[in-house]
């Protein structure tokens, strides 16, 4: 994965709702990464700008 192409970054659900990456949010890109969920949903969304619009690395995970 091209980190400099792609990553996502976690979102509370105002920021998934508006599509949009919180300011100074941890960025994940390398293909690779562990995240440790909480139970509950947890929203990411792209870092770039602009792909959350076109419907692009935005996803919402249910961890039980």
């Amino acid at each position: 994965v091209d980190a400099s192409a792609h990553n996502v970054v976690g979102a509370g659900d105002v920021d998934y709702a508006l599509s949009r990456a919180p300011a100074n949010a941890t960025a994940y890109g390398s293909g690779d990464d562990r995240v440790a969920l909480p139970p509950g949903v947890t929203f990411f969304v792209s870092g770039f700008p602009g792909d959350c619009d076109k419907g692009m690395m935005k996803i919402a995970v249910t961890a039980r």
